[in-house]
């Protein structure tokens, strides 16, 4: 009811039988000022709610509240519609700014609202890409923040209070190795590291803030580290709702990379009792970085004959990926697939056969 408010044109498209006409207009903004200021009051209230997903629903409808208005095409807003808008930009980021200077916002709110203000912060420039700065400028850089901010979607690609936002390349990739040695540090015991993660996983899942960054960083922890890798699959398998089921692939490469007997057999053990961690352990097959032994060969193949369809679709991306193997090899383990049980399996085994022909 309220979108073109926020979004600050109007469809004026028209149809009949003989013609389609795609066309829009601006909404007059001093007209829809006292309106649109009521939304956007009201948004920012609910920056301040007592349940997290609220919140970040509101930061997502602020990040509507900050776009400039463009019509349909090419149609751009005049200058003086244009510097309306910037100034009323500036004071809404500023108001947001004053709410999280006095402790008004949890971290996943100010994450939600990160996301809302980055664009405007790296390449709006004018008030509202110094207002944006100021707020990127006054986010938490303790620990707890930080590592949110590396899960969230997008983290190596917008600012999340880790790097400078005019950092290189390199430095983007510099700070995440960082962020886990510090973790490293703070907590050495792998079950205090794992209790960390949990809660900060369980902070995102609250607000449902998507965690896509997530496995990077757990990955780049997991990097030979096995008692950290033994005790995440440890809390995987006692839940099938675990957060930890995520990073299961990640966590099985290093056991079967560093203590190859001891990765199989966790496998092994997932074939007969758990067709979801063995679909998630299986993958990892595809990323060794030694050389196949037999006793590797014999899992794939089990794995890939077996009856649950998600056991036996990721051994086949795992054959997938070992590029190391034959050809031959490659195409008499993926017959095995059980196509009469499983039909869905053909189209997959005949890509994989075909990038073997």
């Amino acid at each position: 009811i309220v979108a073109p408010l926020v979004k600050g044109t109007i469809d004026k498209s028209r149809a009949s039988a003989r013609a389609i006409m795609l066309s829009s207009a601006f909404v007059s903004y001093e007209y829809a000022l006292p309106l649109r200021r009521a939304v956007i009051d009201r948004i920012i209230a609910l920056l301040e709610h007592g349940n997290p997903r609220v919140c970040a629903i509101a930061a997502r409808y602020l990040h509507d509240a900050l776009r400039m208005p463009y019509g349909i095409g090419s149609m751009s807003p005049p200058e003086d519609l244009r510097e309306q808008y910037q100034a009323e930009f500036a004071a809404t980021i500023e108001a947001v700014t004053a709410i999280m200077d006095r402790g008004g916002l949890s971290a996943t709110t100010m994450l939600a609202v990160t996301d809302a203000v980055s664009w405007h912060a790296q390449y709006g420039g004018g008030m509202p890409g110094d207002a944006a700065n100021r707020f990127l400028d006054g986010l938490p850089n303790d620990r707890s923040f930080r590592l949110r901010a590396a899960m969230v979607d997008r983290a190596r690609f917008a600012f999340r209070g880790q790097i400078p936002r005019e950092a290189e390349e390199d430095d983007v990739e510099k700070w995440l190795p960082a962020l886990a040695n510090e973790l490293k540090e703070t907590w050495p015991e792998a079950e205090n590291l794992l209790d960390q993660l949990e809660d900060a996983l369980a902070d995102l899942a609250r607000a449902a803030i998507g965690d896509g960054s997530a496995y990077m960083l757990v990955n780049t922890l997991l990097q030979d580290d096995l008692p950290l890798a033994r005790a995440l699959l440890v809390r995987a398998a006692a839940d099938p709702r675990s957060a930890f089921r995520s990073f299961v692939w990640g966590a099985m490469a290093q056991l079967l990379n560093l203590e190859p007997a001891d990765g199989r057999r966790q496998i092994e053990r997932f074939l007969e009792r758990d067709a979801d961690m063995a679909a998630r352990g299986v993958a990892a097959l595809g990323s060794l970085t030694r050389s196949f032994a037999a006793e590797d060969l014999r899992l794939l193949r089990r794995a890939v004959s077996s009856a649950e369809l998600a056991v036996s679709r990721s051994a086949l991306v795992a054959l997938r990926w070992s590029k190391d193997l034959p050809d031959q090899q490659v195409k008499g383990i993926a017959l095995l697939a059980p196509f009469e049980q499983q039909p869905d399996l053909l189209n997959e085994v005949a890509s994989l056969l075909l990038e073997r022909r």
